[in-house]
């Protein structure tokens, strides 16, 4: 992804809001590779992106 993308789904579901988008992302496995809609210049993209671990703070 790059600056300036916007997210129109993931796996398949459509992204309402950011923190939706979070909660969603946040339910899928680490590791697994799922499908995201992008609007980048006028253009939509459908890339694979493999879901990490988010590092925990403190």
């Amino acid at each position: 992804m790059q600056n300036n993308d916007v997210i129109i789904s993931v796996n398949g579901k459509p992204a309402i809001s950011a923190l939706e988008t979070m909660d969603q992302v946040a339910e899928i496995r680490p590791g697994s590779v799922i499908p995201v809609v992008v609007m980048r210049d006028d253009k939509k993209l459908t890339m694979q992106v493999t879901i990490q671990e988010y590092p925990a703070s403190g």
